[in-house]
C-alpha cells in the first residue's frame, strides 16, 4: 500500500490523474476507499492518506469527479434505458419509470455524472438524446450508463 500511496500522492501534488502504471489498480482502490469514507482522516489514517485526502478535498469536486470518471460509476448506480412497447406505442423507461420528452435524467460522460434533458422522437429507428446544455448533446446508446437524477 505504501508504494501505491506514494504514487497517488505524487499524482495529487502535480495535479495529475493516475496513469497506466502497475500501481494504477491498487491506487484507484485507495482513492475510492478515501472517497467512500472507508479510509478517513480520523480512522487510523496514516499521514500519507491524510495528505492525499486533503489534496483531493482541496482540489474540490472537479478532482474527485476526474478520479470517479477513471474508476467509472459504481455498479449500483448504473441503469440503462429500456424500450417497451405499450398500447400507445413505444416508450423508454429508466429504473422502471416511463420517460417523457423534457424529463431530467443523469448520464455518465467523460466528465462523470451529468444531468441532462431527455429527448426522443418516438421513432424506433432513432436513439434518444441527452441534452446537456445549449452546446452539448449526446446520443443515449444501449450501453450508456444512466440513472434518475440525484436531488
Amino acid at each position: 500500500m505504501t508504494d501505491n500511496l506514494e504514487y497517488l500522492l505524487e499524482c495529487a501534488r502535480r495535479g495529475a490523474s493516475p496513469g497506466s502504471s502497475g500501481n494504477e489498480k491498487n491506487a484507484r482502490r485507495i482513492v475510492e476507499a478515501i472517497m467512500e469514507g472507508v479510509i478517513g482522516l480520523d480512522a487510523d489514517a496514516t499521514e500519507g492518506i491524510g495528505e492525499l485526502a486533503k489534496l483531493i478535498y482541496d482540489r474540490g469536486f472537479q478532482a474527485r469527479n476526474e478520479i470517479r470518471v477513471q474508476i467509472g460509476p459504481r455498479p449500483e448506480d448504473v441503469h440503462y434505458l429500456e424500450l417497451r412497447d405499450e398500447e400507445s406505442g413505444l416508450r423508454y423507461y429508466l429504473e422502471g419509470q416511463p420517460l417523457h420528452a423534457g424529463d431530467l435524467v443523469s448520464v455518465f460522460t467523460k466528465h462523470g455524472w451529468e444531468d441532462a434533458r431527455y429527448e426522443w422522437n418516438y421513432n424506433e429507428g432513432s436513439r434518444p438524446v441527452a441534452v446537456l446544455d445549449e452546446e452539448r448533446a449526446i446520443r443515449i446508446e444501449d450501453n450508456t450508463p444512466c440513472r434518475q437524477p440525484v436531488v
